[in-house]
Formats: structure tokens, C-alpha cells, sequence
């Protein structure tokens, strides 16, 4: 099977981020593994949409920062490298909770997505930046394509979301309190950054158990994207 991606270039200088927001926390906070059984009410499997991160020279990349920031973060951290492009919900035969993802509606949006039509995209891997709990790589969807694939998946059913949409790639998440402005000045210090454009030919339904903390990702459905016509527009 061909890579998700496919690497064009590796040079480009990153576009200016703002880490403003998260200096303003004053510190970061630690992950907790807690079961969160009012989260899970018992229930295993959770379905997430995604575009994975296959592509070797992403990957070495990607663990080279990992490595630069060893000592931030949780270990092990076995989640793929992955942008989440949806949350669907726990996998359910029957919706009986808000958060129950069925199996109508996993075949709406299977089917949603074949209409759409959508062709390969490209997307870019940028800047490192942090939420108050994990540190990230930026994702510039320069094409629309994430977006188009968002608003196709909501057609079918609300997101279960509690704050604005950020495309991301998680590099690990913070295993105790760390004051914001050292770990900006860490992530401005960092000599391995550089933009990495991508193109984007699949998207994968992936599932992971609840009650795994940092668990790896399975795939359980992937959705291949048209193959753009050299050329076309976006």
C-alpha cells in the first residue's frame, strides 16, 4: 500500500507563529491517568477520523523533536503520528448516549465522503507550538482539503468538540507542571524545526481503547482520495 503521504520539499521557512495564548496560562499541566469512568461509562472503543503520518522521513523527523523535548513528556507515547480531522464518538450498536458513534452513521459518512469526491491535498507540517497539556506541530491546510473533510463528516452528525478546531500533530503530552515561558523559550531554542509539505491521498477511520491511556491507534476504514489530474486546481 502507498504512504499517505508523500514529501515534495523540506526547506521552506516556517510561517510565523503565536504562542501567546499559552505563555498566558503561566504553566503548563501535567497529564493525569485517571480512568474518567463518567467519560467512559464502561464503554471501550473510540472512533476518530484522521489523516496518518506514514511517511519515513516524517517520521524520523518527528522523533528527532521527541527526543529534543525527552524530558517534557509522558513515556510511552505509542498514539501514531496523526491529524485528527474528526471525533466521532464511542463505537455503539445503538445510540443511547450523546457521544455513541452507530453504525448508520458511520456508513453516512462513508458515504458522504464518496460524494464529495474529494482529490489528494496538500497540507504542511509547521512551527512547534503547545496547548496546556500537550506540545505540537502546527498544520497549515493550505488547500481547504481538512476543512472540506470536516464539513462533509458534520453533515452527518455535531462534532464532539469542546473548543475551536486546531489541526495538529501531537508530539507528547506533559508530564508535570512546567512554567509556559521556559518551555516557549525550549521550543524557540529547538534547531530541528522546518516547514514539511505534504500530500494528503487518504483518510482513515482509526479507533483507540478508552480506557488506554496514549494507546495506539487502529485503523478500521480508509477512504482513498481522488487522484488529482496534473494540473487541476484545488
Amino acid at each position: 500500500m502507498a504512504p499517505a503521504y508523500a514529501r515534495f520539499d523540506l526547506g521552506d521557512h516556517l510561517m510565523q507563529t503565536d504562542r501567546s495564548a499559552f505563555l498566558a496560562l503561566g504553566y503548563t499541566g501535567a497529564f493525569r491517568t485517571e480512568d474518567y469512568p463518567d467519560w467512559h461509562r464502561g464503554r471501550r472503543t473510540y472512533a476518530v477520523w484522521v489523516l496518518e503520518l506514514v511517511e519515513p522521513d516524517i517520521l524520523a523527523y518527528m522523533q528527532r523533536i521527541q527526543s529534543y523535548f525527552d524530558d517534557l513528556c509522558v513515556h510511552p507515547y505509542r498514539r501514531q503520528p496523526h491529524v485528527t480531522v474528526f471525533v466521532s464518538g464511542f463505537v455503539a450498536a445503538c445510540r443511547q448516549w450523546e457521544d455513541d458513534y452507530t453504525p448508520a452513521q458511520y456508513e453516512a459518512q462513508c458515504q458522504r465522503l464518496r460524494q464529495l469526491a474529494l482529490p489528494t491535498f496538500a497540507m504542511t507540517l509547521g512551527a512547534i507550538n503547545s496547548f496546556a497539556h500537550a506540545l505540537y506541530l502546527e498544520v497549515h491546510d493550505q488547500q481547504g482539503g481538512i476543512a472540506a473533510v470536516r464539513q462533509t463528516l458534520q453533515e452527518v452528525m455535531p462534532e464532539l468538540r469542546w473548543g475551536p478546531y486546531v489541526p495538529h500533530v501531537t508530539l507528547g503530552m506533559y508530564r508535570e507542571a512546567s512554567a509556559t515561558d521556559d518551555v516557549v523559550q525550549r521550543i524557540e531554542r529547538c534547531p530541528l524545526t522546518r516547514a514539511i509539505h505534504t500530500q494528503v491521498t487518504q483518510v482513515t477511520l482509526a479507533t483507540y481503547t478508552a480506557q488506554e491511556h496514549l494507546g495506539p491507534l487502529h485503523t478500521r476504514y480508509t477512504h482513498a482520495l481522488r487522484v488529482r489530474q496534473e494540473g487541476a486546481e484545488a
